[in-house]
């Protein structure tokens, strides 16, 4: 196949040169204009496991009922949770969003496959790390909660809703594993993640979880930061730089770690499930994503991941 000029461009192309050492699948994305490579025996439309990347889904969700009035961010979990025990029930939904909760990092064992029900027992009866709201803590079991309410203000299942979200934004292989995932188009990782116990359970709801391709990531970045799923205000609530995160020049945002940058406004998210490693970029103002899935060590991936963002940001100029 013979990549169209504008795919071809050199500073797209240079910023390739340090992934194509490793093994994954990386995508570069401006406007409406994506490119996708896959190296070391990776297929570019391979499926890969999002890890933490699906928390910006979560949090979509979350404010897309906001939008149509169904919750606010500033509810209570007791509202949505009845059986919220008192150090839990005052929690906002905001507080979930941000890593504010006061959870601990590992609440669970994410291997277990368990139910919604089991799950949401074992969370609520875990004790906190540090008061609600006091400070970032960063822990999956907030999106966990987060999912669970989705459900409750949305009257219908997390996963459906997700998939509602998925079609909005012309996404068609992206959801959670199941017996209609195409095992043909997974990696091995992800054939690994479908065979696990825990990969139809609850653990993983909300704050991973996901099987997608790299084009269909870049596809969700796009509609995302475009408009096409949140309102204005949303969107400007989801990038914007809610709590400080220790040690970084950074905050949390809604599903996203924000910062300023001298390119303009800066959203990133990292995703880590045992050998695979995900990387989302975007710069909203320079309409200007990167995505990059591997199993290659995570040293040379953040490496290559850099290479290929400061190209990008080159090519934008």
């Amino acid at each position: 196949m013979r990549w169209p000029s504008w795919l071809r461009s050199r500073p797209v192309e240079a910023g390739f040169e340090e992934a194509a050492k490793l093994e994954g699948v990386f995508a570069s994305a401006r406007g409406d204009r994506r490119t996708v490579r896959g190296f070391g025996g990776a297929r570019a439309g391979e499926l890969r496991p999002t890890a933490s990347l699906a928390k910006s889904a979560t949090a979509v969700a979350t404010l897309r009922l906001q939008d149509q009035g169904r919750l606010s961010i500033e509810d209570r979990l007791g509202r949505w949770l009845p059986d919220a025990p008192a150090d839990k029930a005052g929690i906002t939904l905001h507080q979930l969003l941000t890593h504010t909760g006061g959870f601990a990092t590992d609440v669970y064992d994410p291997v277990r496959r368990v139910t919604r029900e089991e799950a949401r027992a074992l969370i609520l009866g875990a004790p906190l790390e540090r008061p609600p709201g006091e400070a970032y803590g960063y822990s999956s079991a907030d999106y966990l909660l987060l999912a669970m309410v989705v459900e409750e203000a949305g009257a219908a299942p997390f996963d459906e809703q997700l998939d509602e979200l998925f079609r909005l934004a012309d996404m068609d292989r992206t959801g959670f594993p199941g017996p209609t995932t195409d095992t043909k188009r997974a990696r091995r990782v992800a054939r690994a993640v479908l065979a696990e116990p825990a990969a139809q359970g609850w653990y993983r709801r909300g704050g991973g979880g996901l099987l997608t391709t790299a084009d269909d990531w870049l596809r969700w970045l796009v509609a995302m930061f475009e408009g096409r799923l949140l309102s204005r205000s949303a969107l400007a609530a989801m990038t914007a730089p809610h709590a400080p995160i220790p040690g970084e020049a950074a905050h949390a945002g809604y599903g996203w770690v924000v910062e300023t940058t001298a390119a303009g406004l800066k959203c990133r998210h990292s995703g880590h499930w045992r050998d695979n490693h995900s990387l989302a970029v975007a710069y909203p103002e320079r309409r200007l994503a990167i995505v990059g899935f591997s199993t290659s060590a995570i040293e040379p991936f953040e490496s290559a991941m850099a290479k290929l963002e400061q190209a990008a940001l080159s090519s934008a100029r």
